[in-house]
């Protein structure tokens, strides 16, 4: 296979949709091909800024559909469901008109406004911004030795998890980056969801900010000696 026929699976590997033996080649493929690696986890950054952008949108077209799908007008004209389309290599999904219309306009707006923002100087904003990405971390349960032996065959790199950590509670992991470089990042669940992530080398001068409070979150860097992490906590207290 190609590096195009892999990169054409990335969203159904993002999302656990392929078949055990593919979602292995896909793994081995992004483990050994940096390029590709690099266009993976751009892509599916690039969909968590559209999912989270377009939120209003969707809740307004939400409301609306339900105002008029309940109106007289509505009700009289009713045409019958269409069937839905399918495209190569993806499942079958039933997509209104208005709805696809929609979703495109959504998409040009984000690409018309998206511009690259590099906020390495403040890792806290930087964490805030990668916390969404716990929800695509691939499960995980284990120990030290368990999560080092898993970026090490899924993606060729030797990490060192924290010792200060709870991985009672480990569920999940996965390669994010920042500026280009890896962080992988660790999902825990206990009584909070929290995220950890491994900081790289260039981060660690200066990133000891203790424990703050940021966007709703709880952020608290430490290191342990020639390493640094970062932990983000939901506050409980937002919204109050």
């Amino acid at each position: 296979m190609t590096c195009d026929d892999y990169r054409s699976g990335f969203i159904f590997y993002a999302r656990h949709e392929l078949p055990p033996a593919e979602e292995s080649a896909m793994a081995a493929h992004l483990a050994e091909c940096a390029e590709c690696r690099r266009e993976f986890e751009s892509e599916i950054a690039f969909s968590r800024e559209v999912h989270n952008a377009s939120a209003p949108f969707r809740d307004a077209a939400a409301r609306i559909g339900k105002h008029v799908s309940h109106s007289p007008v509505a009700q009289a004209t009713r045409l019958p469901r269409r069937r839905g389309f399918s495209i190569p290599g993806a499942r079958r999904a039933a997509w209104p008109a208005a709805g696809l219309a929609l979703a495109a306009a959504i998409i040009v707006f984000v690409l018309v406004q998206r511009v690259p923002v590099r906020e390495t100087d403040d890792v806290p904003s930087w964490a805030v911004r990668h916390y969404a990405l716990i929800d695509q971390a691939h499960p995980l349960r284990g120990d030290e030795e368990t999560v080092r032996a898993w970026f090490k065959e899924h993606h060729g790199i030797d990490v060192t998890p924290p010792r200060n950590a709870d991985y009672a509670t480990l569920t999940g992991c996965k390669m994010v980056e920042i500026d280009s470089l890896p962080a992988p990042l660790l999902r825990f669940e206990g009584a909070d969801t929290s995220a950890v992530f491994m900081l790289p080398a260039r981060f660690r001068s200066g990133s000891d900010a203790g424990t703050i409070r940021k966007e709703g979150y709880i952020i608290r860097v430490w290191s342990e000696g020639a390493f640094s992490y970062l932990k983000i906590t939901p506050d409980s207290r937002r919204g109050t």
